[in-house]
């Protein structure tokens, strides 16, 4: 005998039919339970890339940034919470980094018609102790400006440059930007600005005059062509104008911020305002155009270099008679300290020859300044105030002409000459020979000590910075040797040489560009390949409040993982025993049925088919409710974070969650079927049918 599939469909029907009420709750339940495991199961599953490419796909973003960053591990001291010991602490940090010109042009090898330029930022990796870390992003401010009227701060709120760029004409042209007026830059000194910025210039005062005083007067520029060449200061920095350039409109929704009679209130004009500053700062309305030599003009315009600590060791030109303290600290220049950048410096013998940069480890050089500081602290032994004034004057010329020098523009002949000239003049004035020491010395704590040969002396290039004015050059092992633990106002606050480990090797001035910028229409494909983009050991992270505030969002949701996971079991674990339970009581009261049919002919496959259908029928009607119930609950939450401070779209149910919650449902629903049935149908029909 076999049952007709339309006869066990209208059996599993009916049986449904029984108990309404009972069913109703049940599935209510479970659907309840259900969209509570949907939710919970999207954000452990959270994907912080969806949430920032549908954000892109709704923003105004014309064109985006991507900077570059780096982990690094570090063992840090601190004091114990007893107040006496010391306890380490492990710490992991993100540091900046730069792209050299190879990352570029693999990141241009896309399919995509993604074209990303290089922005150069004149910054450089600070050196800490034994480590280079942290890319600066130097600002260059748009000097000696002034917005004409205050309202006009809505519109420009961020004067300046992110940076410059030496994409070239090619580029511009490929991206569909044209020169409004002028040229492009064929030299160094050479700039061509966006039309945005030449707005700037347009609405804004001198802040100060060409012969001093607060303000210069009003730019008198109209056209574009007004401002070609004019000569301008961004950051420190001095420019001729040739050009300015038409990179796209800004969008509408901003040319409300030039209105003097918005309607927008304080809040809504500031958030507009914030907008519109992230906006821009993310676009090529704020890069500046310049020749393809002027990295190598200004590459060292900004290198940072920070001495090394050492505690409990110290250093002189003179011998060390007394005990060295614990807490005391010496700042010295190191060949580590130096680490990528050791081309930034040059090196002199004692009679002022430029010789090649090597360092033993009994040898050390002097700083370049200390014949000039240590000739003006002796000078006041000069007893007439004539003679005093003469040397004073003279001095300072000198001085003069050794600013001047740190550019790295002076051959070692008019070093030289410097260098001589000092010597003379002192001896001239005071009658007396400047002493240069030949060695300096060093001792510890426990009153190990030794001297080192002074080989020379050393110089920074201009725009170099260091964080002490005054420090020997001297080989890092013996800070290695002779330093001793880390101490700080008895011990009350601990602090420790750090030392930073990490996979990234910073490339030093290989690494020009601080940031590159693309165009880009937002769409999924090409937000995605730029925020799946990395390097060997580094990442591209987006430079926009939108990833910023997504980064966040996904640190935050990381952390309360375990919460969501747990919620989630349990809301799926509910719900599952609720369908289980229902399905298997379902049955086990039906044992009469099943032994009447069992005894008209019905065959096991017969029964399992009945069943089957009705927990099917149940199932998918579960299923489905909580498919639509979650995806609404998604779009509400969703449109709710969108239109309030979070602004994300968190929440991204699709397939994969979809096809957990059908696992789970239909999974259940087969077993709460299969056992009972396997059990009931062991038994013959009359036991069945007796049981009753």
């Amino acid at each position: 005998s076999k049952l007709p599939l339309r006869y066990a469909y209208k059996i599993a029907a009916n049986s449904i039919k029984r108990k309404p009420i009972r069913l109703a709750f049940t599935i209510l339940l479970a659907v309840i339970a259900f969209v509570f495991f949907g939710v919970s199961s999207t954000l452990v599953l959270y994907n912080p890339n969806y949430s920032i490419a549908k954000a892109l796909e709704n923003s105004n973003y014309q064109s985006i940034v991507l900077g570059k960053q780096y982990s690094a591990h570090f063992t840090s001291l601190k004091l114990a919470n007893d107040g006496v010991g010391v306890e380490k602490q492990e710490n992991y940090l993100d540091f900046n980094a730069a792209f050299t010109e190879k990352e570029l042009q693999k990141l241009n090898e896309n399919s995509l018609g993604l074209k990303f330029a290089g922005v150069m930022n004149l910054g450089s990796y600070r050196t800490v102790n034994e480590n280079n870390v942290g890319y600066t992003y130097p600002e260059f401010k748009l000097d000696r400006y002034r917005l004409d009227d205050y309202s006009l701060n809505h519109y420009f709120p961020f004067l300046g440059l992110i940076g410059f760029s030496d994409c070239g004409e090619t580029y511009l042209t490929d991206n569909g930007f044209s020169l409004a007026c002028g040229k492009y830059p064929e030299s160094p000194s050479e700039i061509a600005i966006p039309y945005y910025i030449f707005e700037m210039y347009k609405y804004g005062y001198r802040t100060r005059g060409d012969f001093g005083g607060d303000f210069g007067g009003k730019y008198e520029f109209n056209e574009p062509k007004d401002i070609i060449g004019e000569t301008i200061w961004i950051g420190d920095l001095t420019f001729t104008v040739v050009g300015v350039v038409n990179v796209g409109e800004i969008p509408e929704r901003y040319k409300e911020l030039r209105n003097k009679d918005t309607k927008l209130d304080r809040y809504g004009l500031t958030e507009l305002q914030e907008e519109f500053k992230d906006v821009v700062k993310n676009s090529f309305h704020t890069v500046g155009f310049v020749s393809s030599d002027f990295y190598n003009q200004y590459k060292y315009h900004t290198v940072s270099l920070s001495s090394r600590r050492c505690w409990g060791l110290a250093f002189s030109s003179m011998e060390l008679t007394s005990d060295i303290k614990e807490s005391s600290e010496s700042h010295v220049m190191t060949p580590k300290a130096l680490g990528n950048y050791k081309e930034v410096i040059k090196t002199f013998d004692l009679s002022g020859n430029e010789i090649e940069f090597t360092l033993k480890d009994d040898e050390a050089y002097l700083p370049i300044r200390y014949i000039f500081e240590r000739a003006e602290r002796l000078y006041p032994t000069i007893k007439a105030y004539e003679e005093y004034s003469d040397f004073k004057s003279a001095f300072d010329n000198l001085k003069e002409n050794y600013g001047k020098l740190e550019d790295g523009s002076f051959s070692y002949e008019e070093f030289t000459l410097i260098f001589n000239t000092v010597l003379e003049l002192y001896d001239k004035k005071v009658g007396d020979t400047l002493n240069i020491p030949e060695r300096i010395y060093f001792k510890n704590l426990t009153g190990d000590e030794g001297s080192l040969k002074v080989k020379g002396y050393y110089m920074f290039f201009r725009g170099t910075n260091s964080n002490v004015s005054y420090e020997f050059l001297v080989p890092d092992s013996v800070c290695d040797k002779y330093k001793g633990p880390e101490y700080k106002n008895g011990a009350t606050n601990v602090s420790s040489d750090v030392v930073y480990e990490t996979n990234y090797v910073n490339e030093g001035l290989n690494e020009k560009y601080g940031k590159v910028i693309t165009l880009t229409d937002n769409t999924l494909d090409k937000s995605y390949f730029m925020l799946e983009s990395s390097g060997e050991s580094s990442i591209y992270p987006m430079m926009n409040n939108v990833y910023l505030v997504s980064k966040n969002m996904a640190q935050f949701i990381y952390e309360t993982k375990l919460v969501f996971c747990v919620a989630g079991a349990i809301f799926g674990l509910f719900a599952s025993l609720m369908m289980y339970n229902f399905i298997s009581v379902s049955i086990s009261a039906k044992k009469k049925e099943i032994g009447i049919l069992r005894a008209v002919g019905a065959r096991r496959a017969d029964v399992f088919l009945i069943f089957i259908i009705e927990t099917i029928l149940i199932t998918t009607v579960c299923f489905v409710s909580s498919i639509v119930l979650t995806v609404l609950s998604c779009i509400l939450m969703n449109n709710f974070m969108l239109n309030n401070a979070v602004k994300l779209t968190i929440l991204d149910f699709n397939l994969f969650n979809a096809s957990i919650m059908f696992i789970i449902c239909y999974a259940v629903s087969l077993l709460a079927t299969i056992f009972p049935i396997l059990k009931i149908s062991n038994k013959s029909p009359v036991d069945e049918i007796r049981t009753l």
